[in-house]
């Protein structure tokens, strides 16, 4: 996860951890507790609270153990996770895959089955062809792909 900016950090420097804190950064103020990181040694910082999840995340669990099985519907579209226990109870949690979680195209990992990282590669996608590179994911995760030089590279997964 990214760090959080000084200003988080300077709105906690008196404060005990879980004291409540404002912080202003951007033009908005924002209220939160002071936590640490993942650091037990790491310094304090003024972080807002997490969004609750919606009821519906709840209901999904109603009657469930915690790490059961559960699906939740967001949207019109279903999702499967585990039910886990948060602040407000037991609620829905699906994993939080990385945004190209279904990952590249077939045809573009076709492309690179006999290639390695970094050669280039050719790939028909929506009946065009298109020259590119063989890559992996932002973090290795996944299979070796045709990027086309003319797309952007997956981004990072969300923290």
């Amino acid at each position: 996860p990214p760090k959080p900016p000084q200003e988080a950090f300077d709105a906690c420097a008196s404060a005990a951890e879980g004291d409540v804190c404002t912080v202003t950064f951007g033009g908005k103020s924002h209220d939160g507790k002071c936590v640490r990181g993942p650091d037990a040694s790491a310094p304090l910082a003024c972080a807002p609270p997490r969004p609750n999840p919606p009821q519906e995340a709840f209901d999904a669990c109603t009657g469930s153990a915690e790490g059961d099985a559960c699906t939740v519907t967001f949207g019109g579209k279903s999702h499967d996770g585990r039910c886990m226990n948060g602040p407000d109870g037991l609620a829905c949690a699906p994993p939080h895959p990385p945004p190209h979680a279904k990952g590249p195209p077939k045809e573009a990992v076709d492309a690179c089955a006999n290639l390695s990282s970094g050669d280039a590669c050719a790939v028909q996608l929506g009946g065009e062809s298109h020259d590119g590179k063989c890559v992996n994911g932002p973090h290795g995760e996944l299979p070796i792909a045709c990027l086309p030089n003319d797309m952007p590279p997956p981004p990072p997964e969300a923290p």
